[in-house]
């Protein structure tokens, strides 16, 4: 059962800066994922959300730019990508399926390659 807990308190400062142990303790009591199946779901899901809000924006206010990336849900995605370099794959399926998965995202190439080196290293090949 979730229980109810206090509110995400981000650090000061941009969240590109923030560690990995402060993103841990601002996520400590959400839902988190615990496989990368997960992980990507919850990506995919921001990256949808992200698009319903953009065009429901853009048919109220028509040419209007608008961002509604808050530094929370920015932080988030961040610590959910963490996630992508620190899960180890269940099986050799779930590691080709992220694999596969990363083309979705917009990844700089030095985190695309942490996350595959990740991926090669932890998988349960054969």
């Amino acid at each position: 059962m979730l229980q109810a807990t206090s509110p995400a308190v981000l650090p000061d400062g941009d969240h590109w800066r923030w560690t990995p142990l402060q993103l841990v303790e601002v996520f400590a009591g959400s839902v988190n994922p615990i496989t990368l199946s997960e992980v990507i779901a919850e990506l995919r899901y921001w990256r949808w959300l992200y698009r319903v809000r953009r065009h429901a924006r853009a048919t109220r206010y028509p040419g209007e730019l608008w961002d509604d990336e808050t530094l929370l849900v920015q932080a988030r995605h961040e610590y959910a990508e963490r996630l992508l370099r620190e899960l180890r794959p269940v099986d050799r399926a779930e590691a080709v399926m992220v694999a596969a998965a990363l083309d979705e995202f917009e990844f700089d190439s030095e985190r695309l390659i942490a996350i595959l080196r990740h991926l090669i290293d932890r998988s349960p090949f054969p």
